[in-house]
């Protein structure tokens, strides 16, 4: 006991441990870890739906081309485009949903792609995808905002362009709420040991 001011006496305040505070500390750090890891998670699986669903279109595209005109060669089906009406319209109501308004793509020709123009593309069928892969994922958490890099060995047509070979991306997300939503990517050309990669002619 501490004699105050007037006579009174007050308790004296005991400082918390080190020892405690350290383990305060660690606890709190560990809980942002994991938060952040579930973070991770989340933004590797709105990717992994998004590929899904072009993948589910593009088989559905093949398959209302050999009910409409038989058996087709391997090139004729990797043009197909997807079907118009359902499931064209549940995949550009899923991606409405996932990109931002004001998203915006730079694609390796150096072309700013809006979202009205993407979805615009994808609708009319001038957005082709036979055939793509991810690797070297990388997820970055800032608060709200993520990042992710990676690699992508893409076979595509968009635009009226062909799009074929490695390609780095870099995506940055928001997460209003519970959703996430990409707001911009930007892609480039890989150069490959043996020279640069080249746009199909």
């Amino acid at each position: 006991m501490a004699e105050g001011q007037g006579g009174k006496k007050t308790k004296k305040r005991q400082a918390k441990p080190r020892v405690q505070v350290a383990q305060l500390e660690k606890k709190g750090q560990t809980a942002q870890v994991k938060k952040e890891m579930a973070m991770q998670r989340e933004v590797v699986q709105f990717f992994t739906e998004i590929t899904n669903g072009l993948r589910d279109a593009k088989l559905k595209a093949k398959a209302a081309v050999i009910a409409k005109d038989g058996p087709q060669t391997v090139e004729a089906l990797s043009q197909a485009q997807m079907p118009l009406g359902g499931p064209l319209d549940d995949l550009v109501a899923d991606l409405d949903i996932r990109i931002a308004d004001d998203y915006t793509l730079v694609d390796p020709y150096g072309e700013v792609v809006r979202k009205p123009m993407l979805i615009q593309r994808l609708r009319s069928g001038r957005a082709i995808f036979d055939d793509f892969a991810y690797k070297d994922v990388n997820v970055r958490i800032y608060r709200s905002k993520a990042v992710m890099t990676n690699f992508i060995t893409l076979k595509a047509t968009f635009g009226g362009r062909p799009f074929v070979g490695t390609y780095a991306e870099t995506h940055t997300l928001q997460k209003l709420g519970t959703v996430w939503q990409v707001v911009a990517t930007h892609m480039g050309l890989v150069q490959e040991k043996g020279g640069p990669l080249v746009f199909a002619p």
